[in-house]
């Protein structure tokens, strides 16, 4: 199987080995690193189409190939002031296939730094794994700081995941890892980051098709609803700073299955409409708790709820249980609040019963 390696050319000295895997350190193999070693090493100028040559490559352009399956040579501009543009190269060599069960994976790839120091270029190991990514050089902070974000694209659902490296003083390493314990980054489903500078600030933003857990939607399927967090660069880490949801009907059910839950029946109550949901021409808070609790008590648990598919026909949800299960078919009112105008249940006998 073909082996994948990115090779990014910076100015710089020395580099941090570390993985794209999200639980594992995997160190990038060192006759790999040798190997484009001894291609740049001998070269005595810092000359584009001489490197080009010497990895045997094309020459360098300002975008990556789509498909991130060729050799490509990408210049990054100049980014320390000495008028040398860096560059960022796609190597590929045989190597080992991705680890047993992973899912939608690519062949193996690295990521290096080269340096030029002056006299020759250097290869430095970075970042390695099986995933599709993409590479940004981030809006500038300070004259003589320069950030790098590498965005991994994670399993089916193609959550991405950002790892920002600090290039500062001819040297590089990584600053914020989004899959490490410490950080408090969410990625959603099928989503993307975006980075920029607000007020002289960096900013970050998180889009995607939300994983809410206690309403668990259908992967391939277009149920769902859309969430956006916005972050914040501080000190050394993004930080979150708002969410926000496009609201639509399975946004509702999400927040009144979660209301449920905790038992907090006043934002449930504010997500119906209550004379139609409860089918009374005085409806109170205590008359729909009772509802709830007679009705409904499963609710009131620790469950999870699975969204069917959107070709069964509405916004239909279930609920499996060892001896039986529950379908449920809500119904909405009118307009842009999605309140929920009723609530049925029928209940079914688990597969092959």
């Amino acid at each position: 199987m073909r082996h994948r390696a990115v090779v990014i050319v910076l100015t710089g000295i020395f580099a941090l080995i570390f993985s794209t895997s999200r639980t594992t350190a995997e160190e990038i193999p060192k006759e790999e690193t040798q190997a484009v070693e001894r291609r740049v090493s001998a070269l005595i100028l810092p000359d584009g189409a001489q490197l080009a040559r010497a990895l045997g490559v094309e020459a360098a352009s300002q975008e990556p190939p789509a498909d991130f399956l060729q050799n490509y040579l990408q210049d990054l501009g100049d980014l320390d002031g000495d008028s040398i543009p860096e560059y960022a190269l796609d190597w590929t060599t045989e190597d080992t296939a991705a680890p047993t069960g992973a899912e939608d994976v690519m062949p193996a790839w690295a990521l290096f730094l080269l340096n030029w120091d002056g006299a020759r270029w250097h290869a430095l190991p970075m970042m390695g794994g099986f995933e599709p990514f993409s590479l940004e050089v981030l809006p500038a902070m300070t004259p003589r700081e320069r950030r790098i974000a590498v965005t991994v694209s994670a399993g089916a659902a193609r959550i991405p995941y950002p790892v920002v490296f600090l290039f500062h003083a001819h040297a590089v390493a990584q600053e914020w890892d989004s899959r490490s314990d410490e950080s408090r980054y969410e990625g959603y489903h099928q989503g993307k980051v975006q980075f920029g500078k607000t007020n002289g600030a960096l900013q970050m933003i998180s889009t995607g098709r939300a994983d809410p857990g206690f309403l668990v939607f259908p992967k391939a399927g277009t149920r769902g609803f859309q969430a956006r967090t916005v972050y914040d660069w501080q000190g050394n880490a993004f930080i979150p700073v708002k969410t926000e949801y496009t609201p639509n009907r399975d946004y509702t059910l999400y927040r009144f299955i979660i209301a449920l839950h905790v038992h907090d029946f006043k934002t449930a109550y504010s997500l119906i409409e209550p004379a139609r949901f409860l089918k009374k021409k005085k409806p109170t808070l205590a008359v729909f708790r009772k509802m709830v609790e007679d009705n409904f008590p499963e609710f009131l648990d620790d469950r999870i709820f699975r969204a069917q598919d959107s070709g069964t026909g509405g916004e239909t949800f279930v609920l499996k249980m060892r001896d039986k299960v529950y379908v449920y078919t809500p119904s909405f009112a009118a307009g842009s609040r999605f309140l929920l105008t009723g609530l049925v249940r029928q209940e079914h006998k688990p597969e092959g019963e």
